[in-house]
């Protein structure tokens, strides 16, 4: 079993549900079981009735285990939960343990504070604690069946004006809790189609605002948002994210579109790099439950974090610098905004670029226009004004591949610098 190799293995070995409840669960409606392609039980859920539905278990046999079968029980008993018109769903895990209290966060459980804890929930913590159970290591979480359901309706929105094709990041979106990126409410938030109007202050905290194509003020002297949710995502699905996969998000933020990718990747490692230091910090607290993402402060410029699949770049260059290429496996795939500089300080608007290596050469194209803050690190003059000539010029459309090997500039480079061209050429496979 997991817990085996846990400080907890004594106490949850002899800590075993009876034949006689789960009988009488299976009576009362309570227990869900999972059986294999010869209707053998593989594993179930448990739900105890107390201020309102409480997941007393789930287990699976460990020779059925990592197939998501945990995962499809409790959707089964969310299911259930939601169409008997419950409000929440409660349960008690280990705080410490990987597939405990992280896991059920990652699926939108909140962990609740003493005084949150209803009389029915606090008998059963009680119980626990004469068990042997430490109540140090021990942690409530609720799930808020609304807000659940506001995150699956707006996992298809999102889809739907993003054009997603990932089923996973489909998921991501509706298990991901978009209000513990963004900081406590009421926001200030931004609509782009309303641009004119600014932002738009929440009437309160409830975060039912958040799930919205909106942007969600993390500093609104300095314009800093966390983005819009269909922007990012169509970048997200441009990179074809696989599970397993190392992915790297140059400007991470809070990192909330860092655990969407986190969510997609699993078990894939994920790295997120910020260069405002006190956004990092956030970030990493935030991405505590996805133990496969880690954060690092930095500009993102030398991208020290090892070869990947996949990287993000989530703020404007002037050109894709060579550490970002030479970070890429076979196969691994760049996504870039490349911009000239706006009047307005900071900001800067071009197209977003998506190059992939191939074995011997690296095919590129322009997937979107895109108006974004400038990357420390990443910008150059020389590079801004080679740029703004090339998209005066037009025809961004016609690139097809990106050449690092010196030659002569020539009708079809359509952007041509001394360490890279954009060229018009395709290049072979």
């Amino acid at each position: 079993m997991l817990f085996a190799e846990t400080a907890h293995a004594d106490v949850v070995a002899h800590d075993v549900t009876g034949l006689d409840e789960l009988e009488h669960a299976l009576g009362a409606g309570l227990l869900w079981v999972a059986r294999d392609a010869a209707g053998a039980p593989v594993g179930f859920a448990l739900v105890e009735l107390l201020d309102e539905p409480h997941l007393e278990e789930i287990d699976v046999d460990p020779a059925h285990g990592r197939r998501g079968l945990g995962r499809a029980l409790l959707a089964v008993v969310l299911a259930w939960a939601r169409g008997a018109g419950h409000a929440g769903i409660t349960l008690t895990t280990f705080r410490d343990v990987a597939w405990n209290a992280p896991f059920y966060a990652r699926l939108g459980f909140r962990a609740l504070g003493p005084g949150e804890i209803r009389p029915g929930l606090a008998a059963t913590m009680r119980e626990e604690t004469a068990r042997g159970l430490d109540p140090a290591r021990r942690v409530a979480m609720r799930l808020d069946l609304r807000l659940a359901e506001l995150r699956r309706e707006y996992a298809e929105k999102i889809a739907t004006l993003a054009g997603l094709r990932s089923p996973r990041l489909r998921e991501a979106l509706a298990s991901v809790p978009r209000e513990a990126f963004v900081g406590p409410g009421p926001w200030q938030l931004l609509c782009v189609a309303e641009g004119a109007r600014g932002y738009q202050r929440t009437p309160d905290a409830d975060p039912r605002h958040l799930y919205d194509n909106v942007l969600v003020a993390l500093d609104a002297s300095r314009q800093l948002n966390n983005g819009e949710p269909a922007t990012l995502l169509r970048w997200l699905d441009a990179l074809e994210l696989a599970p397993g996969e190392c992915f790297a998000h140059v400007g991470c933020g809070t990192g909330y579109y860092t655990a969407l990718a986190a969510h997609a990747l699993a078990p894939g490692e994920v790295l997120g790099v910020e260069v405002d230091a006190a956004l990092a910090e956030r970030a990493r607290a935030n991405l505590a439950p996805w133990p496969s993402a880690r954060v690092v402060a930095g500009d993102g410029s030398d991208l020290a974090g090892g070869p990947c699949d996949a990287i993000l770049v989530n703020a404007g260059a002037t050109e894709p610098l060579a550490a970002w290429l030479d970070a890429l496996r076979p196969n691994g795939r760049l996504l870039v905004p490349l911009t000239v500089g706006l009047p307005q300080p900071g900001l800067g608007a071009g197209h977003m670029l998506l190059v992939v290596r191939r074995p011997r050469s690296f095919a590129a194209r322009f997937v979107s226009p895109v108006g974004i803050f400038h990357c420390a690190g990443a910008r150059t003059e020389a590079g801004a004004e080679r740029l703004r000539r090339a998209f005066s010029r037009g025809g961004p459309e016609r690139v097809r591949s990106l050449r690092r090997e010196a030659h002569p500039e020539s009708a079809g480079c359509w952007l041509h610098a001394e360490r890279f061209c954009l060229s018009c050429e395709a290049t072979p496979e």
